[in-house]
């Protein structure tokens, strides 16, 4: 089933990086369902930035995302590493940087880098108005192939819960 993307609401962050702080302000939203093929649901919370990348001027999409257990009243709760998709991990966090190719014609994501959270950072959240939306804040630190942590610390508020996502795990 192909869900449509009409979640609104807020999304923003402080990356801590050893080069400095960069804040992160999602323009786009989403949340979700996603069903495993084993019938598990969760709720997938994600915040988009459309941006350039500054050396090569071509499209860039930073991206946070959450995959929570569905409870409507969570509070405080650990998050992990995740799973290689289409695998999903309960209570799990990720940032990626997707980029476009400067070297092709086209606007289209080339490149992928997932940059895994890692154990034990922590998120609050609730979801409220009968499943609809969702508040929460977070915390967790992101690692790089290179084994270099960096801090991801922020809030959400989002609304419009969009239709359900079918896993291929």
């Amino acid at each position: 089933m192909a869900a449509e993307n009409n979640s609104t609401g807020t999304f923003e962050a402080t990356i801590q990086c050893p080069d400095g702080e960069k804040t992160f302000h999602a323009n786009r939203v989403r949340m979700h369902d996603i069903i495993t093929r084993g019938g598990a649901r969760y709720l997938v919370i994600k915040g988009f930035e459309d941006t350039v990348n500054s050396d090569t001027g071509s499209k860039q999409i930073n991206t946070i995302q959450f995959y929570l257990e569905k409870s409507p009243a969570r509070g405080p709760t650990t998050l992990h590493p995740p799973l290689v998709l289409p695998e999903v991990r309960a209570n799990s966090a990720s940032y990626y940087i997707l980029t476009d190719s400067p070297d092709d014609a086209d606007d289209n994501v080339d490149a992928a880098w997932e940059l895994p959270g890692q154990e034990g950072g922590e998120i609050n959240y609730s979801i409220v108005q009968n499943g609809e939306s969702a508040i929460g804040t977070f915390d967790f630190n992101a690692g790089t192939p290179g084994n270099h942590t960096f801090k991801i610390k922020g809030s959400f508020t989002i609304h419009h819960l969009e239709a359900e996502v079918y896993s291929s795990s």
